[in-house]
């Protein structure tokens, strides 16, 4: 009877190990808004102080900016004085758009999307704008350019998504080596055209435990540079008929992170069950990041 007594243990011991790296069923799922802002790109500064210095600005990914004070004002239509300060923000990558949680969805239709920037001047802490019928030029980092491709400006209150309204402006895009853009308002562009698809379907999810409004949940397109987000177990509006990535994260109430990654095709209906696995938040960040 000893001996059986200590194979149950043994048993029951190796089981527990095997699974402890699985949430339990009746995990609590609470808020990782601190990962997001800790980790997602940070706002670059340039502080000019000059109206002959070398041009372009360049940022860390590549992003050049070619615009001068002369194109710029105060909102009231005051001089901007020297210094003042360029600020700059640059989403290319599949990761940078996760972090940063910034789609690419215009008016609920998925965009294929060159790069996502966002790009403002300011003076002593005060918001400028550009002088009426001045346009911004800068250029993506991307290459190789397509054809077709139109500005989108952002509509992000408080830098959280809200939408991509195509440009009524008179902003441009000329196409050589790079995407050289005209934008005629400064904050957030979008270089980006409609996805091919036909029709679209929304990809639902379960799960087990509470909270499930917490769980961030993207779909990284591999047919077209082009990502959906979702909420509230469900991401909608996809586009059928493409292959690509499910992510899924979360952080439970012991302060774990945990991950599901899948490969799909989207197929109308779809619904997928969450099988998620504790990792470390370095290896979190990792797997965003090699999207």
């Amino acid at each position: 009877m000893k001996n059986l007594s200590i194979i149950f243990c043994a048993a029951v011991m190796a089981l527990t190990s095997c699974n402890k790296d699985r949430i339990d069923e009746d995990a609590n799922f609470e808020p990782m808004d601190e990962f997001f802002t800790e980790h997602k790109p940070q706002e670059q500064e340039f502080i000019i102080t000059s109206d002959t210095g070398d041009a372009p600005i360049v940022g860390m990914q590549g992003t050049e900016l070619y615009g001068f004070r002369n194109i710029l004002q105060y909102p009231s239509g005051d001089t901007v004085p020297l210094p003042y300060s360029i600020k700059l923000i640059e989403l290319y990558t599949y990761g940078d758009m996760v972090l940063y949680e910034m789609p690419t969805v215009a008016s609920e239709e998925t965009l294929e999307s060159a790069g996502e920037v966002k790009i403002r001047a300011c003076h002593d802490g005060n918001e400028l704008v550009l002088k009426p019928a001045a346009q911004y030029p800068f250029k993506l980092s991307t290459t190789p350019p397509q054809a077709g491709m139109k500005v989108y400006h952002g509509e992000h209150p408080g830098d959280k998504y809200g939408d991509w309204l195509l440009s009524t402006d008179g902003s441009a895009i000329r196409v050589t080596d790079k995407y050289e853009v005209a934008t005629g308002k400064l904050g957030w562009q979008n270089i980006g055209k409609k996805a091919s698809y036909e029709a679209t379907t929304n990809i639902n999810f379960k799960v087990e435990g509470s909270g499930g409004e917490h769980i961030k949940l993207f779909f990284a397109s591999k047919d077209e540079h082009a990502l959906l987000q979702g909420s509230n177990l469900v991401i909608p509006n996809v586009p059928g008929g493409k292959s690509g990535t499910i992510v899924a994260m979360a952080k439970n109430s012991k302060g774990e992170f945990l991950l599901f990654k899948k490969e799909i095709l989207v197929t109308a209906g779809l619904e997928i069950d969450i099988d998620f696995n504790t990792v470390s938040e370095a290896a979190l960040l990792s797997s965003i990041k090699n999207l």
